[in-house]
């Protein structure tokens, strides 16, 4: 079974903030994350990061990448694939894959 992929750019230096809300595809219904776990699980680990759960309850989460994480990385013209692997932990301890995050950070610095 293929994942999901999200994908999106931002120029290095700037903050990213991707609101996810995890819904029951067939239904539309949120899925509970009360007592669960979301890793951004990076291909380059110095890029991995937790979720912030913000309503457990109602399946709702944010990818936050702060623009101290690429700032100066990159040079201008030049461009830099994040790959992640997004992990839900149960508060059970079963784990799923639940999408791809795709993002491509273009560079600023000279």
């Amino acid at each position: 079974m293929s994942l999901e992929i999200y994908s999106t750019q931002i120029t290095e230096g700037d903050d990213l903030t991707l609101p996810i809300t995890w819904t029951v595809k067939e239904t539309g219904d949120p899925i509970d994350l009360t007592g669960s776990t979301i890793f951004f699980d990076a291909k380059d680990p110095d890029y991995d990061m937790d979720a912030v759960i913000t309503n457990a309850a109602q399946g709702e989460y944010e990818f936050v990448m702060p623009a101290a994480k690429t700032a100066g990385k990159i040079t201008k013209g030049g461009e830099r694939n994040l790959d992640y692997l997004v992990r839900h932990t149960s508060a059970g301890g079963e784990i799923k894959h639940v999408f791809r995050i795709k993002l491509k950070v273009v560079g600023a610095h000279d």
